[in-house]
């Protein structure tokens, strides 16, 4: 008897043993699953910068959402540096948590509850909200591309929608194809708040600062710059200006047929083009209905004589002017075209002033010369 006694209390002991340690892992396993450990979790991922910890608390509203090292890192990093967006998403969780409601709210992220855990607990994940990217140019014939560290994004039907993004602070290349040459462009967008968040890019602006841009609009000005030397000198032929629109060209046709009145009182005349100073303190470029148009001015130098009949000593007629140009783009010729100029007085000093500027000068610049003698003999 005193046996079977020793064996029952030792079986006794046994099982309240296990229903101990049974009861102890439940308690230990339900604080273990209590919300207040999700949000701990998430405060020590966001402090830590831990992407791995945030992908394991984390769910999304969008099933084709990209999680990865990315995505991680600019979820945690727009959480680390805008205070003011972490503290309200705590609050909301907190405020969740006091009022038991675990469904997900108008947050960007909150807790919610996602099925059970082990079979008897509560499951708690933090859902975010994803957002979509849209971007574009401000010309309909820009085309626009976006990259994220290589990654490969996910686009909607409509061509400038990315997405879904988990929310966050995003490093982008934008590049941008257009008449005038691609252009690239780093943007820092926060994709937070909204279902989807605009990024819109200033395609004038690329192409007003671009290097390559402005080296095409310096060879144009340059070139017609010659050109007028060429012209005065051709008896004010307009075909000369080889860069010059049409309508532009139209505007010259008077000064050959005033020129053609007085010309037998000319002995001969003389023009040379000196160099420039280009000011890109006023350069622009804009683009409107589809047509680039760009508008730049320069102090421009020439030396010019002419030598009437009867007379033995030529007049300097040498200037220097400001100079405003208006280019259009031909995207069938590929190549800037001056619609307009117009000249106003200067010293010579009036690019002392400007601060980004680029000066022009020429070597051995030739002189070009009209005769009325070669004038009359070409006539024959």
């Amino acid at each position: 008897m005193v046996v079977r006694h020793l064996k029952n209390k030792f079986l006794i002991a046994t099982v309240a043993a296990v229903i101990f340690a049974t009861v102890a892992t439940l308690i230990i396993l339900y604080q273990a699953t209590k919300p207040e450990k999700v949000l701990a979790k998430f405060e020590d991922a966001v402090n830590q910068k831990d992407t791995k910890q945030m992908e394991k608390l984390i769910k999304t509203d969008n099933q084709h959402a990209l999680i990865n090292n990315v995505s991680l890192k600019a979820l945690l990093n727009y959480l680390k540096t805008n205070n003011n967006s972490y503290n309200v998403v705590k609050d909301g969780i907190r405020t969740q948590i006091k009022e038991k409601n675990y469904s997900q709210t108008n947050q960007q992220i909150s807790l919610i509850e996602d099925g059970k855990k082990w079979g008897f607990f509560p499951n708690y994940k933090l859902m975010v909200k994803t957002v979509d990217l849209k971007v574009s140019g401000q010309n309909d014939r820009d085309k626009i591309t976006v990259s994220i560290n290589k990654m490969n994004l996910p686009k909607k039907k409509n061509q400038t929608v990315y997405g879904p993004f988990l929310p966050g602070t995003y490093q982008a290349l934008v590049t941008v194809k257009n008449d005038l040459g691609t252009f690239f462009q780093k943007e820092k967008k926060d994709l937070w708040g909204n279902p989807e968040v605009s990024l819109v890019i200033d395609s004038n602006q690329l192409a007003r600062k671009n290097k390559d841009v402005q080296k095409d609009i310096i060879s144009a000005i340059q070139l017609f710059n010659h050109d007028l030397a060429v012209y005065e000198t051709s008896g004010f032929d307009a075909e000369k200006l080889t860069n010059a629109t049409e309508d532009f060209k139209d505007n010259f046709t008077l000064e050959q047929a005033q020129f053609n009145l007085v010309k037998e009182y000319v002995d001969e005349m003389q023009a040379q083009y000196l160099g420039s100073v280009v000011n890109f303190d006023v350069f622009s470029i804009t683009n409107f209905d589809s047509v680039w148009r760009a508008e730049i001015e320069a102090l421009v130098s020439y030396n010019e004589k002419i030598k009437y009949k009867g007379q033995k000593n030529d007049k300097d007629l040498s200037y220097k002017s400001i100079r405003k140009y208006t280019l259009i783009y031909n995207p069938d010729k590929k190549k800037w075209m001056i619609d307009n100029a117009k000249d106003s007085e200067a010293d010579g000093n009036e690019s002392n002033l400007w601060k980004n500027k680029k000066e022009i000068k020429l070597k051995d610049a030739p002189v070009m010369k009209w005769s009325r003698e070669k004038d009359s003999k070409s006539n024959l």
